[in-house]
């Protein structure tokens, strides 16, 4: 498999981030450092950056605010799928 010239993997992620409504946020345990994923409701911004849709009861929340270390993976299976 050869590259190709018009891949943009910018724009690719910025398109994937828009059409994705849920994902999988991991943080790392405030206090041990211990890893904590779940999924997360989310949106986007016009500039393409996630919107995060988690509350300030949310042991994420907690995580981050000890932590800014974050991980958010994205699916690219249709809805429904």
């Amino acid at each position: 498999m050869q590259p190709t010239t018009d891949f943009d993997p910018a724009h690719l992620a910025r398109s994937l981030l828009r059409r994705s409504r849920q994902g999988a946020l991991a943080t790392l345990t405030a206090g041990s450092g211990d890893p904590y994923c779940s999924l997360v409701n989310l949106a986007s911004h016009p500039d393409g950056s996630p919107i995060l849709l988690i509350s300030r009861l949310a042991l994420h929340t907690r995580n981050i605010l000890a932590d800014s270390r974050v991980s958010l993976m994205l699916d690219e299976r249709a809805e429904g799928d």
